[in-house]
């Protein structure tokens, strides 16, 4: 992962099929949470990711598939039914790939990275990466899952009947 990630990283989202246009929708808050991650580094209230790309391919299996191959080096999303990401989360777990939530932490400096919860409808994915000389390559993924974490938005996508 670029040291200084999300700047350089390309950076994988989609839109979803939650379209309400509130003021609060989670359609607005991807929004705000997609331009804060493309916008001037240190811009945005010191939101500003710099990342080199976005990309949406629609899918979340083929966005989760091109992090797992490295074409992606984050993914961003919510609303995901279990269908919608098994298979691309079981590619990138196995090629050495991390997915929590999606949902930043009140402290993210402090809170514990731990695997996302399928069905969790909630997901943020690091492409797999290898070791430096300054950090092993699960420090680097969770360095930028923090500095995701900065950037975005809290989403809200409950399971129907929750």
């Amino acid at each position: 992962m670029p040291a200084a990630a999300p700047k350089g990283c390309v950076f994988s989202c989609e839109w979803g099929k939650d379209r309400r246009d509130r003021p609060d929708s989670n359609l607005h808050k991807k929004v705000e949470s997609f331009v804060n991650m493309a916008a001037e580094l240190g811009s945005r209230d010191g939101k500003g990711g710099m990342v080199h790309g976005v990309r949406s391919l629609g899918s979340a299996t083929l966005d989760l598939a091109y992090c797992a191959m490295g074409s992606f080096d984050i993914w961003w999303e919510g609303g995901c039914w279990e269908w919608d990401v098994a298979a691309g989360i079981c590619l990138l777990k196995e090629a050495g790939g991390l997915v929590t939530t999606a949902n930043p932490p009140e402290d993210v400096e402090m809170a514990s990275i731990e695997d996302a919860k399928l069905g969790g409808r909630l997901y943020l994915a690091i492409r797999p990466a290898g070791d430096s000389a300054h950090e092993t390559g699960r420090q680097s993924q969770e360095r930028t899952v923090r500095e995701v974490w900065r950037r975005v938005r809290h989403l809200d996508y409950p399971r129907p009947g929750a």
